[in-house]
């Protein structure tokens, strides 16, 4: 009798990987969006609370995020730095863009928008679109 496995049981292997991957890839894609989303509205929150105390101390809105002491940790799906336009309140003054998907922005009264690169992207992440400057 020779030992090893059949044509048949290397089919059903290779069926039954196929179906795990199938069901593990769309799962991993989600949950990197929601990655990208959560760093996207940690950094958006920082720069917020930066841009406020700036204004405290200096009765004017930050051009520059440099300029603010805002704390958030290096950016990991955002390829661009984000942005701070000194505009009066309460327009969008914070902004973060991740290429080819979104741009996200939120204004002193911390109302989020986010505009599609991609159409869908922002439905898919739960926000409603809207135009970032």
């Amino acid at each position: 009798m020779k030992k090893g496995f059949t044509l048949i049981e290397l089919v059903i292997v290779v069926i039954i990987l196929g179906v795990l991957v199938a069901i593990a890839v769309p799962m991993f894609q989600s949950t990197r969006s929601k990655a990208e989303s959560a760093e996207a509205l940690n950094v958006l929150g920082a720069l917020r609370s930066g841009q406020l105390r700036y204004y405290a101390q200096n009765s004017a809105y930050a051009n520059d995020c440099a300029n603010l002491d805002a704390g958030y940790t290096a950016l990991k799906y955002h390829t661009t730095p984000p942005t701070c336009i000194n505009n009066t309140a309460p327009s969008a003054f914070v902004t973060i863009t991740n290429p080819g998907k979104y741009t996200m922005c939120m204004d002193s009264e911390g109302v989020i928008k986010c505009a599609d690169v991609a159409a869908g992207t922002c439905a898919k992440l739960g926000y409603t679109a809207g135009v970032c400057p």
